[in-house]
């Protein structure tokens, strides 16, 4: 999922101000600034480097099971984190780890 349009949010149930919208009523995005990237056939391993490397070149990142969710949230003004987003297996590895290991890249 990368932009929706209002209609295609809403019929996927997706908050009224998603980053993944092209048109956004609250965040002045000028278009999407976000995207959910399929990750569930990755090892552990590949996961979190896959979120750090995206977390140094800028992006909040959002930890879910089948996929991670990335977005320019700055770009509106927010501050970048690191989050669980939605079903997540905290065994797997935690937004702190993330953030620790974007540092040592």
């Amino acid at each position: 999922s990368v932009c929706r349009t209002p209609e295609h949010n809403k019929a996927v149930n997706g908050h009224p101000s998603s980053l993944h919208l092209t048109i956004n009523p609250v965040h002045k995005t000028n278009g999407t600034a976000a995207m959910d990237v399929r990750w569930h056939a990755m090892s552990t391993e590949e996961k979190l480097n896959f979120a750090a490397s995206a977390y140094k070149s800028g992006f909040s990142v959002g930890l879910h099971n089948i996929f991670c969710h990335l977005d320019l949230r700055t770009i509106a003004g927010l501050p970048q984190h690191c989050f669980l987003y939605g079903e997540w297996d905290k065994r797997t590895f935690q937004p702190k780890d993330v953030v620790t290991r974007s540092m040592n890249l």
